[in-house]
């Protein structure tokens, strides 16, 4: 990889994580992007989540005193066997496939934001729907990379304080995160 490419990752990630603070998400969306430009899906997923994970767990370190736990302990339990089965399908995607469905993946998240909240409501409220939730997100983060806009309208719609959602959100894509690069490093990346 070059020097420009990698100055171009670097933007693109102090670009996005801007792009997060201000409205609440979409940064990851950004940077993946930019990744697909140089790397293929499997490889840029992992660079993704590693440039993520610090990211979102600075900001869950900061924001730690607002973190609901019992939340974040809810989605994280089923993210890494969910994760193993979405490698099962990831390497089952031809690379220019794989990037197909990634930005189809993505334009829906951010084109279709009420429908995602319709989907939400699959799972039912409150607090114990974080364990489909975390489910769901793990199977989804590896062949699709992002499921921040995917998951996020559950926890705004349970976390109505903005600094609760902001900080536990954050926590559970840190999870997220290092339950990806774990999947990752597990298949020999």
């Amino acid at each position: 990889m070059s020097g420009l490419e990698l100055l171009l990752i670097g933007l693109a990630a102090l670009i996005g994580s801007a792009v997060t603070a201000i409205a609440g998400l979409g940064g990851g969306i950004l940077l993946l992007s930019v990744l697909l430009q140089f790397l293929t899906p499997l490889e840029a997923i992992p660079v993704h989540a590693v440039i993520q994970l610090a990211s979102n767990s600075f900001r869950a370190f900061i924001l730690r005193k607002d973190v609901d736990w019992a939340i974040v302990g809810r989605f994280s339990l089923l993210l890494l066997p969910s994760g193993v089965a979405g490698l099962a399908v990831a390497g089952a995607f031809p690379v220019t496939l794989g990037s197909i469905f990634i930005a189809a993946f993505a334009l829906l998240m951010v084109w279709w934001p009420r429908g995602l909240e319709k989907i939400s409501l699959i799972l039912g409220g409150g607090k114990q729907s974080f364990f489909s939730l975390g489910a769901l997100a793990g199977f989804l983060n590896i062949p699709f990379g992002v499921t921040g806009p995917a998951v996020a309208p559950v926890f705004r719609r349970e976390l109505p304080v903005r600094t609760a959602m902001v900080a536990t959100f954050a926590m559970a894509q840190t999870a997220g995160h290092l339950a990806k690069i774990s999947v990752f490093v597990g298949d020999g990346f």
